[in-house]
């Protein structure tokens, strides 16, 4: 059996997770975790240790450096925060022989690095795609066949605190996913809540508020995050022949068919964690040459409005001017 040499940069809560998914894998792999500190690379080795049946898995080497890596890599798995992704993402193709790329998301911070990494893949024929998961899933795989036939669709999230700058890409990567079409705009920044605060994550801001947003096919989303709100995320698909009501975190929806007189049925569903996901986008890759994710080029057109209209309520809120849009 063939061994791949699987490559994740980032040992942070994301880049563990996906650790942990490729310790399920049923190829045999050879794996190289690099992380800023010993403290973040010892927390990944003792959640890689979590995951039984790790017989497949030849070797793991928990490095301090992009240099130490081994070539060739099959697959790297650029799990950093947003802002020095580029900069990672340059280092590793310049300096190492790689075939496949998974990125996480945000991807980049300005509409200038997504065009300079995908000029820079080009060149070295690399194939990138970005980690928006739901387009694996069967669930929406399901959904996907129920209103594929040219229909209009309205997609509706509605939450609190769901993190509108980083999680609003997943939501419309599905609507892109849902009706075929990865052209949209979003409509202005108006109805964004003129604070902003701090992320989660250090040194990166958050927005609350609504943003809503077409395509010239007519497909449309509006996206709601209530700052002072603990509200279950509940998302709304509405097709011409279908409608779904989606509670994710209870793994449950509500589900209609024009077909069946629309007539609601309860249906549950299963959202895998990260941790049970990676794995299979990266057997796909290596079987295949080709996954489920959404590749680099396609997520540029979903992410480019989104950054463009976040720089434009940063800088009119703040009264500052951004080159780079600190959402991770």
């Amino acid at each position: 059996m063939k061994e791949y040499n699987i490559v994740i940069i980032g040992a942070g809560q994301i880049g563990r997770r996906h650790l942990q998914a490729i310790a399920r894998t049923k190829l045999s792999v050879s794996i190289e975790v690099v992380g800023r500190s010993l403290h973040s690379l010892t927390m990944a080795k003792e959640c890689f240790e979590e995951i039984p049946n790790q017989g497949v898995v030849k070797n793991v080497a928990y490095l301090n450096s992009i240099t130490d890596l081994s070539e060739p890599i099959d697959v790297g798995i650029i799990a950093t925060n947003s802002d020095v992704r580029r900069k990672v993402v340059e280092e590793l193709i310049n300096s190492k022989r790689i075939k496949y790329l998974i990125l996480e998301k945000i991807v980049f911070q300005s509409d200038k690095d997504f065009q300079d990494i995908i000029t820079l893949l080009e060149e070295y024929q690399v194939k990138a795609w970005v980690n928006c998961s739901r387009r694996m899933l069967p669930f929406f795989k399901r959904i996907k066949e129920s209103v594929e036939h040219n229909e209009r669709i309205c997609l509706h999230v509605q939450g609190g605190n769901w993190g509108l700058a980083c999680n609003s890409i997943h939501f419309i990567d599905l609507l892109g996913f849902l009706s075929g079409d990865n052209d949209f705009y979003v409509n202005d920044s108006s109805r964004l809540d003129s604070e902003i605060y701090e992320s989660k994550r250090k040194g990166f801001l958050e927005f609350s508020g609504m943003l809503s947003g077409h395509s010239r096919l007519g497909n449309e989303f509006s996206l709601i995050s209530k700052r002072d709100s603990n509200a279950p995320v509940v998302v709304n698909i509405l097709g011409e022949n279908a409608h779904f009501i989606i509670f994710e975190d209870r793994e449950k929806s509500l589900q209609a068919h024009k077909l069946a007189n629309w007539r609601w049925e309860e249906v549950s569903f299963k959202k895998p964690y990260q941790s049970h996901l990676t794995h299979l986008v990266v057997e796909q890759i290596l079987e295949h040459g080709q996954c489920d994710l959404t590749s680099l080029e396609v997520s540029y057109r979903l992410h480019k409005p989104l950054l463009k209209t976040f720089l434009q309520h940063l800088e009119k809120t703040t009264g500052k001017k951004y080159e780079q849009c600190p959402v991770t």
